[in-house]
């Protein structure tokens, strides 16, 4: 990658849409059927050391 001109330390160069970025909160609202699942298993999808992770994993599960 290459930039045309400096760019300053702390200034934004990359932008990435909302919609596009995958989080919990944006799985949810996307799927509402797996919504449904990690609303019913709170301690392995809310509570659990490694619940953004469990989410993640169900959810490419899923799509594949």
């Amino acid at each position: 990658m290459a930039a045309k001109k400096d760019i300053m330390p702390m200034q934004a160069f990359l932008y990435v849409p909302t919609n596009l970025v995958i989080s919990v909160y944006n799985l949810r609202k996307r799927n509402p059927s797996l919504a449904l699942i990690f609303d019913k298993h709170p301690e392995i999808f809310k509570t659990h050391r490694d619940a953004e992770y469990n989410t993640m994993v169900i959810y490419v599960m899923h799509e594949m």
